[in-house]
């Protein structure tokens, strides 16, 4: 999410620490005003439903004769794509009127337009208007002209009913662009110029992501965009489509082969996966288990379950509460206990794991920041950064501690998915919604990253017990390898 200053914001469910990290590109305020404007003149002043509106449109319907006009405020559109229902009955309205107060309650205003840009449908089967954009006109969605993004903007009320018939589309991007003019936010000479020439939404079968992100993959240059396609392996790259296509939850999935992007996709839109900066919970314990092993804790040493280390008076908390006083270092990375790591760190420095995570994913130092054990940082990590770290670790045959390590990863794919050929490794964060499971061997590595709908159960019992996506893992795993 974004915070007012326009910055990402996370929460460690694991410290509850809040860290921040600046998005290199941001949204022009005037797409923000535009969107506004069409969908919900009074977004800052109503509760999450607009009574006025409610009020406006049901008069003109009843003029018309017929529904021409919804009252849904932006919020309510987020709930009900929460919701996932789109039924037009009673219950279904009640529900997502209720659910829409609940998250104004919850929430900023800012984190709902963000969340509201981020995860909208706008057909096809994608989500956001960061994904739309790349869909449609091959551009990150900072690039788009103003017309561009009214474009986007038709596409809410219908998707797939507006991409498909052209006389819809354009009587809609005129009617919008006639309602732009009369609130100012386009001049008249604009106005005339966006109906004279108007864009056309082309559905791009590419994958898309900026520049600056992989120079490392074969790449042809095309506006500042990387198009990768001479490293995807197209049967993987199908199997990643059909995973993250397949639920109501924001899947993104990443596959490194041989070192490269063989496979990609999110429900956020791609970018996702390359410049969303996030808290990965216990994805960092291996890297830090071997740093640990070298500065000497060893393997079966038994440390205590309880706190030692200090921090002022800030205690970790465990998914699980351990039933024993001690547990080896080996024991704590299967189970992932938090509270063995800390004491463990503590007693080599925060400063010196601190060091070392930074220096590994090439991140400005933090120095004395315990909570970093747990994987949050204050600076964030992709989830493309976290499977190279991983297909890097995989590979690595040197390390003086690698073998027992990979042991320990190799239990834990047992444990959690009954796959005995690859190593795994899972975490948690944002009070359960952000699931990580890591899984692979020294030739590839997936990197799935579940953020989970946020419903009201999710709203009120934050923190309680998470819905389980490893069998569909587990799943897609045997289909690959068939």
């Amino acid at each position: 999410m974004k915070a007012d200053n326009g910055e990402t914001i996370g929460v460690c469910s694991d410290t509850n620490k809040i860290y921040t990290k600046r998005i290199d590109t941001e949204i022009p305020e005037v797409f923000i005003k535009f969107l506004l404007s069409i969908e919900d003149k009074r977004f800052y002043k109503h509760i999450g439903i607009d009574l006025i509106g409610i009020a406006r449109a049901f008069y003109r319907n009843l003029q018309a004769g017929k529904i021409i006009e919804g009252g849904s405020t932006i919020t309510q559109q987020l709930s009900r794509s929460y919701l996932n229902d789109n039924s037009k009955t009673f219950k279904r309205k009640f529900a997502e009127i209720f659910k829409a107060l609940k998250i104004e309650i919850k929430f900023s205003k800012q984190h709902i337009i963000d969340k509201y840009i981020e995860s909208i449908y706008m057909g096809s089967n994608i989500y956001g208007f960061e994904s739309a954009s790349i869909k449609y006109f091959a551009k990150r969605l900072h690039e788009l002209t103003k017309k561009e993004f009214i474009s986007l903007i038709v596409l809410l009320r219908g998707p797939n009913l507006y991409i498909n018939n052209n006389q819809l589309f354009l009587d809609r991007y005129k009617s919008i662009v006639a309602r732009l003019n009369k609130t100012n936010l386009i001049s008249k000479s604009q106005t005339g110029k966006y109906l004279h020439n108007f864009p056309k939404l082309k559905q791009k079968q590419i994958s898309v992501v900026p520049s600056e992100i992989i120079s490392a993959v074969t790449k042809t240059i095309e506006r500042n965009k990387l198009t990768i396609n001479s490293t995807i392996n197209y049967k993987i790259q199908n199997k990643i489509n059909k995973f993250v296509n397949s639920t109501k939850d924001f899947d993104s999935v990443i596959c490194i082969k041989n070192g490269k992007i063989a496979g990609f996709s999110s429900k956020h839109g791609n970018h996702y996966i390359f410049n969303h900066f996030g808290n990965v919970g216990s994805t960092l314990k291996p890297f830090i288990y071997l740093y640990l092993r070298s500065h000497g804790v060893e393997q079966n040493t038994q440390i205590p379950t309880t706190p030692i280390y200090k921090y002022k008076k800030w205690i970790a908390k465990e998914a699980f509460e351990p039933t024993y006083n001690t547990m080896s270092l080996a024991k704590a990375l299967e189970v992932s206990n938090n509270t063995v790591f800390l004491n463990a760190s503590y007693k080599v420095g925060f400063d010196n794991i601190s060091k070392h995570i930074a220096n590994l994913f090439n991140k400005e130092n933090c120095e004395d920041f315990p909570s970093l054990v747990l994987g949050s940082t204050p600076y964030g990590i992709s989830l493309y950064e976290l499977s190279m770290a991983y297909y890097n670790l995989f590979s690595d045959n040197n390390h003086e501690h690698i073998d027992e390590l990979k042991s320990i990863l190799r239990q834990v794919s047992i444990n959690t998915l009954g796959l005995s050929s690859f190593f795994c490794k899972t975490g948690t964060t944002n009070n359960n919604r952000n699931r990580y499971i890591i899984l692979g061997n020294h030739e590839i590595v997936f990197a799935f990253l579940r953020d989970e709908r946020m419903t009201y159960d999710s709203i009120v019992n934050a923190g309680k017990a998470p819905k389980n996506f490893t069998q569909k893992i587990k799943g897609f795993f045997n289909e690959l390898i068939r």
